[in-house]
Order: structure tokens, then C-alpha cells, then sequence
């Protein structure tokens, strides 16, 4: 069991939900702005990101001696070798 656990953090390890940072930066400059200013911080919107990407480290993988399905290769936006 405890080996099991090993290779599932290590799997989840391979793979990460990335997001697109620079939208985010954008609008950071005039939330910034607006602090500075004087507005109190609940005046200030939460930003989410609109975009979710799906990475997958095969090199990581490989060392750890982890396979990767076919199938979730094929749904990463990008692969790491």
C-alpha cells in the first residue's frame, strides 16, 4: 500500500493544471494602482485565471520509472521529454 501511495504522488508529480500568468499580470498593474490609492482591498476583485493549461513531464517520469498513458499524452497541451 505504502508503494502505492509512492507511485500515485509521484504520477500526480508528472502533471500539472498550468495557468496563462500573463493576463493575470495585466490587469495586477491597475488592481496595484487602485491599493495604492487609497481603495480598501474588498473594492479590489479577486482574479481567477480564464485559462487552464495540462503539462506532463515525461522526463521526470521516465526517472522515476513511471509510464504515461497514451491517452493522457494526448491531452496535455504540452509534453516535457
Amino acid at each position: 500500500m505504502k508503494r502505492l501511495r509512492f507511485e500515485l504522488k509521484a504520477a500526480r508529480e508528472q502533471q500539472a493544471a498550468a495557468r496563462e500568468a500573463r493576463p493575470i499580470i495585466s490587469r495586477t498593474g491597475p488592481d496595484l494602482g487602485r491599493l495604492l490609492e487609497g481603495a480598501s482591498a474588498a473594492d479590489v476583485p479577486a482574479r481567477q485565471p480564464t485559462k487552464l493549461g495540462f503539462v506532463s513531464n515525461l522526463k521526470n517520469a521516465k526517472t522515476l520509472g513511471l509510464t504515461m498513458p497514451p491517452s493522457l499524452l494526448a491531452r496535455a497541451d504540452e509534453v516535457i521529454e
